[in-house]
């Protein structure tokens, strides 16, 4: 193209206009449908997360819940039975020994009396004082259930001890308690998938660790109070699961939850970030290619259709110049139906009416 086909102004030409028009033109409507797509999308995947994670810890919960009240139910059955209210050791330990047969993870039962002694047992190792023990003196001081984990000192695992009151006549004369192994619930809990990354675990009454899928943690009882999930927990009060988001220890972005279920344990669960948000992800990077390749077709198109425009008025304009310049004889072409054919239809009778017009002022020169 010749410079005379060039604006010869300083300011944008027609092409470059339109060029930007059509990019706001096309962008804008794009941009404000992804965001909304984006916001609904993400809404979307907060409240669907949100209701898996809360149903798959509720329905572990209630898995332990079911376990542990039937092992607190069985130990008050006992505890009621004549032979045990008698605090007669002779008389108790046959119903020890049957009842420790019958629940085979609960690998000892005892009876202790007013006093923190020992009284009786399944198995046949030697009494001494559990007045010490946490359990013994929540029943011994009105409590209706006592619960306590500590480390086997054989199994190196966590171990659950339950105590309820024996009772005559509404006044507690002694404590009945068993001690049982958790492998069945640790298995419950420690080997459930929650997708690829996601895992649960479960805590006491302290935070302290039950079952975990890190046997390090399980066997250490690590205390987890600062885990996020769990102190929203703890300072939950309507009952409520709450969605954390959180960086963990290992410094990797994670969702989590945990939901409080009897005597004042919690089933937690932990899913990592990218797993739960991965179609927020894959939406970014569509967004982001849809973008690039609207915006691609939009200047493209807006080069084309400028360049339909430009090239016919800049024809205009360089034949307007050279008939400014006393060449009437230059030929336009231009033969479109719409405004620009109107504008050149318009610039031929122009040249038209010049053309005779310079032939009429040349004849009356040479008349003269």
């Amino acid at each position: 193209m010749t410079k005379s086909s060039k604006t010869d102004s300083k300011g944008l030409g027609i092409s470059a206009k339109f060029s930007i028009l059509m990019l706001i033109a096309t962008l804008i409507p794009l941009i404000l449908f992804l965001v909304i797509t984006y916001v609904q999308t993400t809404a979307r995947i907060n409240a669907s997360t949100e209701a898996f994670l809360d149903q798959t810890s509720r329905g572990l919960a209630g898995q332990v819940n079911e376990w542990v009240d039937k092992n607190v139910r069985a130990l008050r059955t006992i505890a009621k039975q004549p032979d045990i209210v008698s605090m007669d050791r002779a008389k108790q330990e046959p119903i020890l020994r049957a009842f420790r047969d019958e629940f085979p993870w609960m690998y000892l039962t005892f009876v202790i009396d007013a006093k923190g002694m020992n009284l009786s047992r399944s198995d046949d190792k030697p009494l001494v004082s559990f007045s010490d023990r946490k359990y013994v003196n929540d029943i011994l001081s009105g409590k209706s259930i006592g619960l306590e984990t500590v480390i086997g000192k054989s199994s190196k695992k966590p171990t659950l001890v339950i105590a309820v009151p024996i009772k005559v006549n509404q006044f507690t004369i002694g404590v009945m308690a068993g001690a049982m192994t958790l492998d069945n619930i640790s298995e419950v809990v420690a080997n459930s998938k929650i997708g690829k990354t996601g895992f649960a675990f479960l805590v006491d009454n302290l935070d302290n660790v039950v079952s975990h899928p890190n046997g390090d943690y399980t066997s250490s009882q690590i205390n987890l109070s600062a885990d996020p999930p769990i102190k929203a927990a703890r300072n939950n009060t309507d009952n409520v699961t709450k969605i954390k988001y959180f960086t963990d220890e290992s410094g990797k972005e994670t969702v989590g939850t945990a939901t409080a279920i009897n005597y004042g344990w919690l089933v937690c669960i932990h899913q990592g970030y990218d797993e739960v948000f991965a179609d927020i992800k894959n939406l970014k990077i569509y967004a982001f290619f849809v973008l690039i390749v609207s915006a691609g077709i939009a200047v493209l198109i807006a080069l084309f259709a400028g360049r339909s425009l430009t090239t016919p008025i800049l024809a205009l304009a360089d034949a307007a110049k050279k008939m400014s310049l006393g060449d009437m004889d230059v030929k336009i072409e231009i033969k479109s139906q719409d405004e620009i054919g109107v504008l050149a239809a318009s610039i031929t009778r122009l040249q038209a009416s010049l053309r005779l017009a310079m032939k009429r002022l040349q004849k009356t020169q040479k008349d003269e």
